[in-house]
């Protein structure tokens, strides 16, 4: 998926200064609300996605954040407070000048909410860019997203199933509600990804990323449920001097944006793919 993203340079960016009070923000598209809090930037990324299922105040996401492992590290850290931030209506733009001040690599990310036809839904978009700081040297890296999706009414009865659409990787979600939910991943110029799904608790993604050993994603845990998830994709890259690589993820709830996101080409774009697709076959093209 070609992903386009707009023209930025870090050195530029008038954004808000943001210390740990101040990294946090709504976005929102009439009762569809993305939030981050003071508690986003740590072992236990704090978020909420809200407005997007009746009632309105069903919040639909626990978690949501970003980790990195730089080679030769023996372990995941998690991205720390963003340097400066901007959260207008339905669009926030968060920056870090130079991610775990090692003057390596610097990252941009963008989000975007906007819902489809009625108002009981949601799609937000998260791309982060990664820039090398280095004009000479390579830069290989790990990048690793969490969203721990807890579909309303109960928390603890989800279900989860891979369904691969290239170059989309998307994680089908539902309950025994009426609600289900979409966690997708893309990436750019090929860059490998792979996902892991864990029952929330001791072992989750979000504490496997937050140990003291190496993790790499092994594309398990599906099919999953019923119980309380957590997911995560992991994205290899290696971005050339001075050059940049964007990633993408998207979080939907009771959307499917299978086709969208691929332009709306496909064997089986026919419009009927924004509704529920829970029972689609999980072997397509």
């Amino acid at each position: 998926m070609q992903i386009s993203v707009r023209c930025w340079s870090f050195a530029a960016l008038a954004l808000v200064t943001a210390g740990p009070s101040l990294a946090q923000g709504t976005i929102s598209l009439g009762d569809a609300q993305f939030v981050r809090t003071a508690s986003s930037w740590d072992s236990s990324p704090e978020a909420n996605l809200r407005g997007v299922s009746l009632p309105l105040t069903d919040d639909h996401l626990y978690e949501f954040g970003w980790w990195f492992r730089v080679a030769g590290d023996t372990q995941e850290t998690p991205f720390p407070f963003p340097d400066s931030q901007s959260y207008d209506a339905d669009q926030s733009d968060l920056s870090w000048n130079n991610v775990g001040g090692r003057s390596l690599f610097s990252a941009f990310e963008s989000a975007g909410i906007s819902t489809g036809n009625g108002d009981t839904n949601g799609h937000v978009y998260v791309w982060l860019t990664i820039l090398n700081l280095s004009a000479v040297n390579p830069l290989t890296l790990e990048i690793f997203n969490l969203a721990d999706f807890d579909l309303q009414p109960t928390v603890a009865n989800d279900t989860a199933r891979l369904v691969e659409w290239t170059p989309l990787g998307i994680l089908q979600l539902n309950d025994a509600g009426e609600n289900f939910a979409q966690y997708s991943a893309s990436r750019q110029s090929g860059s490998p990804i792979h996902y892991l799904v864990r029952p929330y608790g001791a072992n989750d993604v979000g504490a496997v990323l937050s140990d003291a050993s190496i993790t790499d994603f092994d594309d398990s845990g599906t099919p999953f449920g019923p119980g309380d998830l957590t997911a995560g994709w992991q994205f290899s890259i290696t971005v050339a001097p001075s050059a940049m690589v964007t990633l993408a993820v998207y979080l939907r709830v009771n959307l499917g944006y299978n086709c969208s996101l691929n332009n709306g080409t496909g064997l089986f774009c026919d419009g009927l793919e924004l509704g529920n697709p829970s029972l689609w076959s999980a072997a397509v093209p």
